[in-house]
């Protein structure tokens, strides 16, 4: 009987030691089909049980390791060929045999929308997708994920129809439709210009900050930085769907909480993507990064300044292979409000202080009317000639014209640039565009501008003493046709850029204590925090959950733009202001220790306020006064300012809504009235116009028929039209 039990317990221990023994692993990058990094030694890592020798071959190359007390073990292996197939064998208490192994340029391929947009919503897709029968390109797209920690493998893929997730797949025309388009005409021309395998990892998701692909431990040891870990959530009123999804992770995590699960985390909380997506991939053997991204970091152009380059320099730390070409594309042109990209662009060229980086310039290749321009074929190449010049040392001409110094004398700007090629040119011929130009007074104006040699020379003639000059100085710049020259046709664009550092709408602007100090802050201004419900906030596309009403009477644009106050018989410039609808209060954001704040302007103070549309370019006016026989004080526009003008008084009705079922009607008013000799008239119709002019009226009536202009509400833009005439003849025809 004791025998017996002694067998038994003899073989409960054998097949527990049996069972406890760990088989030799790997990540799921090492598998059929994958593409290894030539001519340098390969990461090759895994887990094995403790103390476990581990044995890894790929062709005449060998190397050996000991797993360690955890259980994990890596080796180097190479440097490689260029070429294959090859087998690696990998051994240990079990044996992994991967096959049809090649060995060439590898890419890492990150970035969000634009880098994820694949080949099938290119341009050309089909065409694209039948002629794609290139074994020797690789794709393996990394499966999203987030985490609160870094990963050590790519996270598990559960449902079948994602099954070519997380796969080395060959690059055929049944495969490459879902590949990332950027990244697959990158690997095209590599292909056909090198002749050897390339392999792409693809790491990318839509809608994504740079903050969620940084490492926690490098945004909170930068000074200008931690505050992310902290602000994260307030960054989702940049954009409405933001706020959006947003909402809904909130009322996740409320509903998670009731039910005793952990809290959720958020697609763009800060490093969750960085450890759940980049972390797996760390240390495969790559040549370099191409990356695409920036849109969502838009709203905060100044602070990816510091962002974007912690990023490149921990990626870089961590994958611990020096510092390997960070290759990235500039945001292209695309129209929308506010004008932030021309801030997130200039953020973008600021790493190139970094070694080793070179940028992709888009703003000819965009489409105004979607984010997501198709023309990733041309985004690929302008890519591959950076790879050309700082990866593979071929002496090309990499990027367009880059500005590098100015010089002003009298009236007349100098411009230099680098990375001229054979010469600039205006694209197209014709003139050269694209160009303002300002003075002292910080107000643009469009301007001319010729090319002298490899300079440009930029003017105004309305600008005695100009100060500063910009190129492209918009989300979506028309016109922009400065190119440099390879024999002697268009190259490539020149990259926006501006001789000023001025404060832009994104940059964390202080209360100008040089002007004046906090107590008189407290006399000028009215302050109190704004309104805890964002929804009463109508106006604003960072500071709205729920736009209901667009625009209101005073600002047109959906945002906070920057302006010039006469305030207590004192002009301020460069702050935001906005109008609040519910309380008929006028805002001003201000930065303050890094935090934002609001101040109630006084109507009691306020006189006079101006910006600049920044779709049509036009500067409104408004100015606070009372016109005799009125009751009050009002904000009118001055529309046109002559011997006589023309100014309006907007207005506006929230109405309730009967039903209930949604909140209200915003209802937009207009009054008219013109000023003629220092009296001024309500004017809603022609007649009312002719009465209020009273002279010269048989020619003014002969204008108003030749151009046939009508006169009424539904048209006020005719009156000044008419009243410029009126004052051209009144000194002439008495």
């Amino acid at each position: 009987m004791s025998n017996c039990k002694t067998s038994i317990l003899a073989l409960i221990f054998i097949l527990i030691f049996q069972f406890s023994v760990a088989e030799v692993r790997v990540p799921a990058l090492f598998s059929d089909h994958m593409v290894l990094q030539h001519e340098m030694d390969i990461p090759v890592w895994g887990w094995a049980d403790p103390g476990e020798k581990v044995i890894v071959k790929i062709g005449d190359s060998v190397a050996e390791t000991i797993a360690d007390r955890g259980g994990k073990w890596k080796v180097r292996i190479g440097p490689l060929k260029a070429g294959g197939p090859f087998e690696m064998v990998i051994s240990g208490s079990n044996t992994i045999r991967i096959t049809d192994i090649l060995v060439g340029e590898v890419w890492v391929c990150s970035g969000q929308s634009n880098m994820a947009m694949e080949v099938r919503s290119c341009m050309n897709a089909e065409e694209v997708i039948s002629s794609a029968d290139f074994p020797e390109i690789r794709h393996f797209q990394v499966k999203r994920s987030k985490a609160a920690h870094p990963l050590e493998n790519v996270a598990p893929v559960v449902n079948s129809k994602n099954s070519w997730l997380n796969t080395w797949e060959i690059c055929e025309p049944t495969t490459v439709g879902h590949f990332s388009g950027t990244a697959y005409f990158f690997a095209l021309n590599l292909y056909k210009n090198r002749n050897i395998p390339v392999g792409i990892i693809h790491a990318s998701w839509g809608g994504t900050t740079a903050e969620a692909w940084t490492p926690r431990d490098t945004l909170a040891a930068n000074q200008q930085l931690k505050d992310i870990l902290v602000d994260w959530p307030v960054y989702n009123n940049d954009e409405e769907w933001l706020t959006q999804e947003y909402e809904k992770f909130v009322q996740e995590v409320e509903k998670a909480r009731l039910e005793g699960r952990d809290d959720l985390l958020y697609f763009n909380q800060p490093s969750v993507l960085y450890n759940g997506i980049i972390a797996p991939v760390i240390p495969f053997g790559i040549r370099g990064v191409l990356w695409y991204q920036g849109e969502s970091n838009a709203y905060r152009a100044y602070q990816y300044r510091d962002l974007f380059p912690a990023m490149i320099t921990q990626w870089r730390k961590k994958w611990a292979q020096g510092d390997f070409p960070f290759l990235f594309v500039q945001l292209a042109n695309y129209h929308f409000e506010p004008q932030v990209f021309p801030e997130l662009r200039e953020a973008q060229s600021m790493a190139l202080s970094l070694p080793q980086t070179a940028m992709a310039v888009a703003i000819d290749i965009g489409d105004s009317t979607d984010i997501h321009p198709g023309n990733k074929q041309e985004v690929g190449r302008r890519l591959f000639l950076a790879a050309q010049k700082i990866t593979y040392g071929e002496d090309i001409v990499s990027s367009g014209p880059q500005y590098k110094k100015i010089f002003i004398e009298g009236n007349r700007c100098w411009l230099l640039f680098e990375h001229v090629g054979d010469g600039i040119m205006a694209k197209g011929g014709g003139k050269l565009q694209g160009f303002t130009i300002s003075g002292t007074n910080r107000e643009f104006v469009e301007a001319e501008a010729i090319i002298d040699g490899e300079q440009v020379i930029v003017w105004s003639e309305t600008i005695d003493q100009p100060v500063a000059v910009r190129y492209a100085w918009a989300n979506h710049p028309v016109r922009c046709n400065l190119y440099n020259m390879a024999d002697e046709k268009p190259n490539l664009p020149a990259s926006p850029f501006r001789t000023d550092n001025w404060p832009g709408i994104t940059s964390n602007r202080k209360l100008r204590v040089e002007t004046y100090d906090s107590q008189a802050i407290l006399d000028k201004l009215q302050s109190k925090e704004l309104y805890s419900v964002s929804k009463d906030i109508v106006n604003g596309t960072k500071w709205t959950y729920r736009k209901r009403y667009r625009g209101n009477p005073f600002i047109a644009e959906h945002y906070w733009p920057t302006a010039n106050l006469l305030y207590r018989g004192r002009s301020y410039s460069g702050y935001q202001i906005n109008y609040d609808l519910y309380a008929d209060d006028f805002i001003l954001l201000y930065t303050e220790n890094d935090h934002k704040k609001y101040l109630v302007l006084s109507k009691k103070y306020l006189e006079s306020f101006s910006y600049t549309d920044t779709v049509s370019h036009k500067e409104h006016l408004y100015e606070y006064f009372k016109i005799p026989g009125t009751n009050s004080k009002e904000l009118y526009e001055k529309v046109y300012d002559g011997k006589t003008s023309f100014i309006v008084r907007p207005g506006c009705d929230i109405g309730d809504d009967p039903s209930g079922s949604f909140p209200g009607e915003y209802i937009r008013s207009y009054e008219y009235f013109i000023q003629v000799e220092g009296k001024y008239f309500r004017v809603h119709s022609k007649k009312t116009l002719l009465n209020a002019l009273s002279r010269n009226l048989p020619e003014v009536k002969k204008f108003i028929r030749k151009n046939r202009l009508k006169i009424n509400r539904k048209h006020p833009e005719n009156i000044t039209p008419v009243l410029k005439y009126f004052d051209e003849i009144s000194g002439v025809i008495t």
